[in-house]
């Protein structure tokens, strides 16, 4: 099965915030996206970073 990527903004709730690779991801369900009962690693959008810098943290 081939990933498909989604870009932009999404309105999902988040499903589990601990990442096993370690990279920040949130495990969400996007019912609209995804369909019901599917869940989806994802980036959280932040709103300042870049190489080196930048503001981090992961919701609940």
């Amino acid at each position: 099965m081939t990933e498909q990527a989604f870009y932009g903004k999404y309105r999902g709730k988040v499903s589990n915030n601990i990442d096993p690779l370690q990279i920040g991801r949130l495990q969400v369900s996007v019912p609209e996206v995804l369909g019901d009962g599917r869940l989806s690693w994802a980036l959280p959008c932040v709103p300042f970073a870049g190489p080196g810098v930048g503001f981090f943290a992961l919701p609940p």
